[in-house]
């Protein structure tokens, strides 16, 4: 009997294992995403950096929610990040001897093909950097992507592959698209569920193992 149970009590004990270890794992996952949320919170909320041209120049890193304020002018040309019933217009700015992409605004989709006026002088945006990771790809005959990809977006547009969200839109007829925290925190939950599952698998397994050497009635075996 006991050598019939050795087994399924190792596959119960194994997979109560492997579910409390996917349960202790969106737990780390949990407090990584929150430190991240609170650290773009805080870079959203300081002053703007002054030290453009140091991050182009040296190539530093740029974190996501990091505020900028560049002076500089929009170049005629633009890309379109497919976006809910729209897209994100993401244009060439030059700034401090830079080219870098700004994406400043939304563009309803009826909108796409219209011919916005674009500034010819000098124009001052404030915003948040993004560094979004992704492979999106381009559909070339429409000039739209879908998902970011900031190498490649660069590469199309002639630019460095530093992306800025205006807050405010620089030209007329395109709607205003903000930075916002978009960092989905499902962790928690998840935790629970797992959790929840090792406890069924336990509970299962011990049924089961009971169920199999508790004494039978009526003498049958």
């Amino acid at each position: 009997m006991i050598k019939k149970l050795v087994a399924p009590l190792i596959l119960g004990i194994s997979g109560c294992a492997v579910l409390i270890a996917l349960s202790l794992w969106q737990v780390e996952r949990l407090a990584w995403k929150e430190g991240l949320i609170k650290e773009t919170q805080i870079a959203m909320d300081a002053e703007p950096s002054d030290l453009f041209q140091d991050y182009m120049e040296l190539g530093y890193g740029f974190s996501t929610g990091m505020k900028f304020e560049l002076t500089g002018r929009l170049l005629d040309r633009y890309t379109d990040k497919l976006s809910g019933a729209g897209y994100n217009r993401i244009m060439p700015f030059e700034t401090a001897g830079h080219l870098v992409m700004v994406e400043i605004g939304f563009v309803d989709q009826f909108k796409k093909a219209d011919n916005f006026i674009i500034p010819q002088g000098l124009v001052t945006i404030t915003g948040h950097a993004y560094t979004p990771e992704g492979n999106g790809s381009i559909d070339a005959e429409k000039n739209i992507w879908v998902g970011y990809n900031l190498d490649e977006m660069a590469k199309y547009l002639g630019t460095k592959p530093f992306l800025l969200i205006a807050n405010k839109s620089p030209i007329d007829g395109i709607k205003d698209a903000p930075f916002t925290i978009d960092l989905p925190n499902n962790h928690q939950q998840y935790a629970m569920t797992w959790a929840l599952l090792a406890l069924a698998w336990g509970g299962m397994t011990v049924y089961w193992g009971y169920s199999r050497i508790r004494t039978p009635k009526n003498g049958r075996t």
